[in-house]
């Protein structure tokens, strides 16, 4: 999409990598990982770097993984329908920390899309068209808020401070 950049997973779990080798040396007893870009392969990627971190530098890393049932049960109803990509979950998250990047007059004018993301995908779909979503969201953009925002934040800090806590006994 226009005004991304992407890298690829071996670039990305690399850089990881090289930040827990760094803060390794610096004396740092754990890494926490704070993630809300649930794409597979993203998801996939921190799931092995985190096992290579924890494997070859006998560094404990805190990574609450939101797409596990345990925690994704702690997050909204859209979230947990699966049908969230840019639509209400993502959106109230904006809404709370940088609400000047919503565009309000598309958030109003979309449609509701229920289709599940993750259905979808586990089914075979390839992107966001063949998901049910041919202009890339999913869910309930007009209902997001920033209330929403600013208790999922709350939330998925929480899990972030329980899983250190958990890492450093």
């Amino acid at each position: 999409f226009a005004g991304t950049i992407s890298i690829s997973t071996e670039v990305a779990a690399g850089v990881i990598f090289d930040i827990a080798k760094s803060l390794k040396a610096q004396g740092f007893t754990c890494l926490a990982i704070a993630n809300s870009h649930f794409d597979p392969a993203n998801v996939m990627m921190l799931r092995g770097v985190v096992e290579r971190i924890e494997r070859e530098l006998q560094l404990p890393v805190a990574f609450p993984d939101f797409t596990r049932r345990k925690l994704a049960e702690t997050l909204t109803e859209e979230f947990k329908s699966g049908a969230c990509h840019a639509g209400q979950f993502e959106t109230s998250l904006v809404m709370a920390s940088r609400p000047e990047l919503v565009d309000e007059g598309a958030r109003q004018s979309s449609d509701d899309n229920p289709s599940s993301l993750t259905e979808a995908f586990a089914k075979g779909a390839k992107n966001f068209e063949e998901a049910g979503g041919p202009e890339a969201y999913f869910g309930f953009p007009k209902a997001a808020t920033p209330t929403e925002g600013v208790q999922t934040y709350e939330l998925m800090a929480k899990a972030l401070v329980e899983a250190v806590k958990n890492k450093l006994g």
